[in-house]
């Protein structure tokens, strides 16, 4: 019978329930991010944070690239919490209904961290266009994505961080986008230098 055959299949190993691959790579992200960062559930700090949410072009290895950097610059950063229904319900009240899940998301993880926001923090909008090669650019969608929430969400122009990154492009320096984003925002009290260190730790 099929019971029987299952039986069998279970006692040679075969059927044994995978690893949960994503969950494994979500607990070294998360590993490699408290390096630099924290739950904006877990902050004290008055002092002017950083805030990221976690969605888009930060699940993967730029997220701790873009905690790293802020983290570098002295500021302390928190991301928000890992999707939930909480977050998806903000993203669907916030966003417009063409949007892909994932940006309805990036808006519902914006809004949790706007609602947490104090007085001197920023909030990091990333417009991530990609690289020079073709097959790297990101979709229209997502290399907007900072400036669609920020208007989205009604927020002001100096309660955010919205750097323009092209990764991989000889044309567009990354350090030097984010340098102009934070001049914009905290006038001279980053030099290009600061930045340029911030990248390369």
């Amino acid at each position: 019978t099929v019971y029987r055959h299952h039986k069998k299949a279970i006692k040679r190993g075969i059927g044994k329930r995978a690893p949960d691959y994503v969950r494994m790579y979500l607990n070294i992200l998360e590993n490699h991010l408290s390096k630099f960062s924290k739950s904006i559930d877990k902050s004290t700090s008055n002092e002017g944070r950083v805030l990221i949410p976690r969605s888009l072009t930060f699940l993967n290895e730029k997220g701790v690239f873009y905690c790293s950097i802020y983290h570098n610059l002295g500021f302390e950063v928190c991301v928000s919490p890992e999707s939930n229904e909480e977050i998806s319900n903000l993203g669907k009240e916030s966003s417009h209904s063409e949007f892909c899940y994932p940006l309805i998301l990036a808006h519902g993880h914006s809004v949790y961290l706007k609602q947490k926001m104090k007085k001197h923090d920023k909030l990091l909008l990333v417009d991530a266009i990609g690289s020079e090669y073709k097959k790297y650019k990101f979709c229209p969608y997502v290399a907007s994505a900072g400036h669609v929430i920020m208007g989205n969400l009604n927020l002001k122009k100096e309660e955010v961080l919205i750097p323009v990154i092209y990764f991989n492009d000889k044309h567009y320096p990354i350090h030097k986008s984010l340098y102009n984003d934070l001049q914009r925002v905290f006038g001279d009290r980053f030099s290009l230098s600061d930045v340029l260190n911030a990248v390369k730790k």
